[in-house]
């Protein structure tokens, strides 16, 4: 079959026309096989977009929480700040209450009429700056061996007493002057009770006279002060053989 050029042959393979078109075709097969197919290429963005949206939400969790921290970092410091604040505000005020606080002392305690009527003698006076209230005095007596005192009168509660003031007890300003109060007590020693086992140490009243045993006269006052703050003071005095001698330096006061 000829050309329409009337050429003999089919196809004229100097012309190099049948060959740009054959590379021609190459190329386009070579593109088809390449390209993506759309829904591929739909799958790809939406994948891509996930990864975008789930690093900045990666980014904006760790904004928040570091904000949380440090938030959370500068109400800390602010609640330090307001609590050092406030002790110091408590010491001051505290400050402030001693000093304008009732104190109660307990002076000249004597004792007489030892051992068989003892009265123990003694003044309560209001040395503060405010009225002391509800005033309780409770006096006693104890003994004990020598050796043992020391250890016994380190403890501040070594006589106890009263926890707290009596509704019953009396007021006292410290313009007043001191107030003198007497109790008679017990012969000491008191009777043997009588369900002591026998063989249970009592001192006799010879022991008690010739101080083999010490013989200790206290007396406990409780008092609220103008704040509602309960305080203690006692004195003591001491028997030992010739006669009674001071147990503290001075009132002691807890």
């Amino acid at each position: 079959m000829n050309r329409k050029d009337g050429s003999k042959y089919p196809y004229d393979y100097r012309s190099g026309q049948h060959l740009a078109r054959l590379i021609a075709l190459i190329g386009k097969l070579q593109r088809n096989k390449n390209q993506t197919p759309p829904a591929q290429n739909n799958k790809n963005a939406k994948e891509d977009a996930l990864a975008r949206y789930t690093w900045r939400l990666t980014i904006a969790t760790w904004i928040i929480a570091f904000a949380a921290v440090l938030n959370f970092g500068a109400s800390l410091l602010q609640w330090s700040t307001m609590r050092r604040q406030a002790d110091i505000t408590q010491r001051q005020l505290d400050d402030a209450e001693i000093q304008e606080a009732a104190s109660i002392t307990i002076r000249n305690l004597t004792v007489t009429g030892f051992p068989d009527k003892p009265i123990v003698s003694f003044e309560v006076a209001n040395s503060g700056r405010t009225r002391a209230d509800r005033v309780t005095i409770v006096p006693g007596y104890t003994w004990m061996p020598t050796e043992t005192v020391f250890g016994f009168l380190s403890r501040e509660d070594a006589f106890g007493g009263p926890t707290r003031a009596s509704e019953f007890g009396f007021s006292i300003e410290p313009s007043e002057p001191p107030r003198r109060i007497s109790f008679t007590m017990e012969a000491v020693p008191p009777p043997r009770p009588s369900g002591l086992p026998t063989e249970t140490y009592y001192p006799t009243k010879g022991d008690i006279v010739s101080g083999q045993v010490m013989t200790l006269f206290f007396v406990i006052g409780t008092y609220n002060d103008a704040f509602g703050k309960v305080h203690h003071v006692s004195d003591c005095v001491a028997y030992r053989g010739v006669g009674f001698d001071t147990c503290f330096g001075s009132n002691r006061h807890y």
